[in-house]
């Protein structure tokens, strides 16, 4: 079976979102400063029946998300879980993290087949760290960077929000990151969600954000390897440098992402109406694997073409990265 909506795209990417609570407090997903950790709305085997569906469904690659996933009670029993389910599918498994339980979880991530890390991290400087993220704490995402090179199948990636008066001054000190540790980096444009007071005047496009780069460095265009990520090697190094357009110029056409909150609802666009969403927690306690399919596909051709402009999303209700997983 393939999940394929009326705009002929397949669905083989599926990111579900395990926990609501974090132990940051970053200002472009979790302004509200939210750290009343509330017991998780799925349960283990909850998760792991609806994870089967979709590998069922023809999904090959699955990044677990949050809030932050590491800080789930029973993480260690679910990520093995799930390594046990996909000896029978063989999906690409990735997570998510900001890295600060990192170290704790390095080992037992790559015991269960987990290929790829994508660390959120937004700044480089201590202080500034703890304005953005709201902890300082900083030192242990370092080391957990620098400790995954004990790591040969795991592939890291850095993800670095930049927004304008914030941290767009460090662009040069994660590039020389990349270049130090061979890690790439992938600088994201700042996106409107629920309560993070996006404007105008902080959004820095792909299009600055390159060439700023480029007037320090000798980029080459990496061939084409994600339908996310424009990706660029700098010369004379090892490092990679990547952007990820979403507002700009964003990459609606070639989508292959469903995505599932923490409590259970599916959601086919990270800028979906709040209120635009399947029932997954239902569905898998009262249709059976066909029926549940059938109702995953029969969503799926509700999906745009494209998400809302940045005025819609600017005013859009019910749009929480914090549960929706980023």
């Amino acid at each position: 079976m393939k999940l394929i909506d009326k705009h002929n795209r397949v669905h083989n990417y599926l990111r579900f979102s395990i926990t609501g609570n974090c132990n940051l407090s970053c200002l472009y997903c979790n302004p509200d400063k939210k750290k009343n950790y509330k017991k998780d709305s799925l349960s283990k085997n909850q998760i792991l029946k609806i994870i089967e569906l979709f590998f069922k469904s023809g999904i090959t690659k699955l990044r677990l998300t949050g809030g932050e996933p590491l800080l789930r009670d029973d993480f260690d029993e679910l990520i093995i879980g799930i390594y046990e389910l996909n000896k029978s599918y063989k999906a690409e498994l990735g997570i998510t993290t900001n890295g600060i339980l990192l170290d704790k979880k390095a080992q037992l991530l790559s015991d269960c087949g987990v290929k790829s890390i994508n660390i959120s991290l937004d700044s480089l400087n201590i202080e500034k760290f703890k304005e953005i993220a709201g902890n300082d704490k900083l030192i242990r995402t370092i080391d957990a960077i620098n400790n995954l090179k004990e790591y040969s199948n795991i592939s890291p990636k850095i993800n670095t929000v930049l927004i304008k008066g914030k941290n767009d001054n460090e662009i040069f000190d994660f590039v020389d990151l990349s270049i130090k540790n061979e890690i790439p980096v992938r600088f994201i444009e700042f996106m409107p969600f629920s309560k993070n007071e996006w404007r105008d005047e902080q959004f820095i496009p792909y299009s600055e954000m390159i060439e700023k780069i480029a007037s320090k460095y000798d980029l080459i265009r990496a061939a084409d390897e994600s339908s996310v990520a424009k990706y660029f090697n700098i010369a004379g190094t090892k490092a990679k440098i990547g952007f990820i357009s979403s507002i700009s110029e964003h990459f609606c056409g070639n989508c292959n992402r469903l995505r599932i909150t923490n409590d259970g609802k599916m959601k086919l666009c990270l800028f979906s109406k709040g209120n635009d969403i399947l029932d997954l927690k239902t569905i898998i306690e009262s249709q059976s694997i066909e029926d549940a399919q059938l109702s995953i596909n029969n969503f799926l051709q509700v999906k745009h073409q494209e998400h809302p402009s940045v005025n819609e999303l600017k005013i859009l209700k019910m749009n929480d990265m914090l549960e929706i997983g980023g």
